[in-house]
């Protein structure tokens, strides 16, 4: 059985507002050339100038990262030559990074060891194309596009102890739920907002390594497993040599990239145009940079019989953590799985109407409210709000008075069994019959009484409807 030694270099771009260098706007757009600056094109005579916005997304970042901060915010000239760089260098941080010698824990308390986090401009993008001229198409067009150039880029170097994908898979997805939760990046993979370049090599004994593979800009996870299993087959063979590696999306594979430069043919040095910045400057403005996901994340664990994949659903998306963040506070633990299974499916609410965010999460807020106080109503509670959005605008009334009003409140005690018995018996021609019955019935009858009684919980509803399975009544 062969062993491996994985690392990863994690590109995170930031969502700032403007690019890190330049008052061009960092956005995303499918039109090539339509967000570019004098700056980005390395036009003569253009200086660049610090993005504070940028500083401080980055120091969150090593902040998340447990990194030991630099004292000074320096930046170096990195020389390369492409067709995506116009000012034939790029500033990075060769010198001093950002941060350096951080860790990050999985959920297995594993620690990932951080060797550093440097803040550095983006390249542009090389697209191909088929063009059309004449009727005819013309194959292997190279279209450049600017507008990736000078995007505020942090690069994450991970030391190399990951041992499979699984590993990987999970600190990926952890971290780019930590850089939403923290607004730090969108992570949007088709984007190229988080890109990952995988170095592997394979063990020969004890601590003897083969040559490394560097496979580079890799913006999916599937396709960073399937890069990781090629490149395990062809380390069987590898040479002493490292090489650069690209995946190929056409083919599937992974292929020889561009020669991999060493330091001194990048010809590093000092940025002449920016001088260092003590970092406490940008600190003294940061606000909780500290803040994480634990507390969320224990939230959450701590719920009983929570399931994994519901989980990562919830550390995933940024809406749900704004929603729970306010919402579980207050609520009992007992009943926070059936608040997050709640939020979860009516999250789409938040975004639908985001002008009344506020209002949408006192809504939200009330209706959780009457989850834990155990009631049930004869609508669905979000159907509640969206009835009462129409007239929120104008209205100060809360959603319990609302349902009161409308006489749509109904209380656990007063589904009763009784209530039960009646609709069992409009379907069964004896309780006994009923008792008699499998698990289809059984799930038919719980979808039964909620149609009856619109709102009713079903847990409730299963439960009432197993006691009379289980009851000694003679009841016909």
């Amino acid at each position: 059985m062969h062993k491996y030694k994985i690392g990863l270099e994690v590109h995170v771009q930031l969502n700032t507002k403007y690019k890190l260098f330049s008052s061009s706007l960092n956005i995303f757009s499918n039109d090539a050339n339509t967000y570019v600056d004098i700056f980005d094109l390395a036009l003569p005579g253009t200086f660049p100038r610090i993005n504070k916005e940028a500083i401080i997304k980055a120091i969150r970042m090593c902040c998340l990262l447990k990194t030991n901060l630099a004292d000074k915010l320096c930046f170096d000239r990195k020389h390369y030559y492409y067709p995506d760089l116009p000012s034939g260098y790029q500033i990075t941080q060769y010198e001093k990074p950002i941060g350096i010698n951080g860790v990050y824990y999985l959920q297995n308390n594993k620690a990932i060891k951080i060797l550093d986090a440097h803040l550095e401009c983006d390249a542009g993008k090389l697209k191909r194309y088929i063009s059309k001229d004449n009727n005819l198409s013309i194959p292997n067009r190279l279209q450049i596009d600017y507008n990736r150039c000078g995007v505020p880029l942090v690069e994450v170097v991970t030391d190399c102890v990951f041992n499979d994908y699984s590993e990987i898979y999970e600190f990926l997805v952890l971290f780019m739920n930590d850089l939403k939760i923290n607004d730090i990046s969108n992570t949007r993979l088709e984007q190229g907002n988080f890109r990952v370049d995988v170095n592997i090599s394979r063990v020969i004994r004890d601590n003897i390594t083969t040559g490394r593979y560097e496979i580079k800009n890799i913006n999916s996870t599937n396709n960073i497993q399937k890069a990781i299993t090629f490149a395990k087959n062809k380390l069987l063979d590898c040479d002493e040599n490292s090489k650069s590696m690209t995946f190929n999306y056409e083919s599937d594979d992974i292929v020889p990239s561009r020669e991999k430069h060493s330091a001194v043919q990048y010809m590093y040095m000092y940025e002449p145009s920016l001088y260092p910045v003590p970092l406490s400057v940008f600190i003294d403005k940061l606000p909780e940079v500290k803040y994480t996901l634990d507390m969320l994340r224990n939230n959450i664990i701590n719920i009983p019989n929570i399931e994994s994949n519901i989980l990562l659903i919830v550390l995933c998306d940024n809406d749900l953590k704004i929603l729970l963040d306010y919402i579980l506070e207050f609520v009992d633990i007992n009943n926070r799985k059936n608040i997050v299974y709640f939020v979860m499916e009516n999250r789409s609410l938040f975004r639908e109407y985001g002008d009344l965010k506020d209002k949408l999460l006192r809504l939200l807020k009330e209706a959780c409210t009457i989850i834990n106080n155990k009631k049930a109503t004869k609508i669905n509670i979000i159907q509640g709000i969206k009835y009462m959005l129409e007239d929120i605008k104008n209205t100060h009334v809360n959603l319990t008075q609302w349902l009161q009003q409308n006489d749509l409140v109904i209380t656990d005690i007063q589904i009763n069994e009784n209530m039960i018995i009646k609709y069992v018996l409009e379907n069964f021609a004896s309780i006994e019959h009923f008792k008699l019955s499998d698990q289809r019935a059984l799930n038919f009858m719980i979808g039964y009484v909620m149609k009856k009684i619109k709102g009713a919980r079903p847990v409730i509803i299963k439960q009432m409807l197993m006691n009379i399975k289980n009851s000694n009544s003679n009841v016909k």
